[in-house]
């Protein structure tokens, strides 16, 4: 999936074809192979038992990531599916798991973003943060990238809760798409503002932000007051038509 990827210190193993048995013995071979190995994801533990309820083979799973980690001196994440409706991990390997980790966390997907926030840790908890999908330029080709919001509210539980859009918390690189591709349409043709509130909608929505007419025109003011965007009569005569700076500072 990322042959044109440059690795520099990261490397990906696939160990899907091997039996459960071999797939344990892949992975102390790489560590040996590797002695300055810092981080270890397994993507997902599940695939190194038979069982999930198994006890005796979640306790010893357990141990062996333990093991690695004291032996190689390495830290590794490991992923689990949750239960449907709480954020305790599945089965009794879940269990086990939870027990011995350092520190355990939820991602849970929504629309816009995925929210991840402790579950237990030993130490401080960190606060919760999203990891969002945004579009940007590289090389004159469009890109979609993950990053991370850290301004994530919570209630008094600590539940994360939703959050509308808003223009002011859009990146820069976003509303630049968004600019760029009404630029294109202005300069063709005459746009009115209502028009430009229906093409800011679909435009945003390639960008991962779906989201009404009411929105689309608080982000038409939000860059009129950015003087990104303004009305102007042709010649002077008839109704305003939406025109776009060329660059945005």
């Amino acid at each position: 999936m990322v042959d044109d990827f440059k690795r520099n210190r990261f490397e990906t193993f696939t160990l899907r074809p091997f039996s459960i048995e071999d797939r344990l013995i892949a992975l102390e071979e790489l560590f040996i192979q590797y002695p300055n190995i810092g981080l270890v994801i397994i993507d997902g533990i599940k695939d190194l038992v038979s069982e999930i309820n198994n006890e005796k083979q979640s306790t010893e799973i357990a141990a062996k990531l333990l093991e690695w980690t004291h032996k190689f001196d390495i830290h590794i994440v490991v992923v689990l599916h949750q239960n449907k409706g709480d954020d305790n991990a599945r089965g009794h390997l879940g269990g086990e798991l939870q027990n011995k980790a350092e520190t355990t966390v939820s991602i849970t997907n929504r629309k816009y973003n995925s929210v991840v926030k402790p579950v237990s840790t030993r130490n401080e908890e960190f606060q919760p943060f999203g990891l969002a999908l945004k579009t940007v330029m590289i090389n004159n080709q469009e890109i979609v990238v993950p990053y991370v919001e850290t301004d994530l509210k919570t209630d008094s539980r600590g539940k994360v809760s939703k959050q509308a859009i808003k223009p002011e918390n859009i990146s820069i690189d976003v509303h630049k798409n968004i600019l760029s591709e009404l630029s294109t349409v202005c300069i063709s043709k005459s746009v009115n503002k209502t028009e430009g509130k229906k093409m800011v909608k679909e435009i945003a929505k390639k960008h991962q932000l779906d989201f009404g007419i009411s929105k689309a025109q608080e982000f038409l003011q939000y860059y009129e007051k950015k003087m990104w965007i303004y009305m102007e009569k042709e010649n002077g005569k008839g109704r305003p038509k939406l025109q776009v700076q060329s660059v945005i500072q």
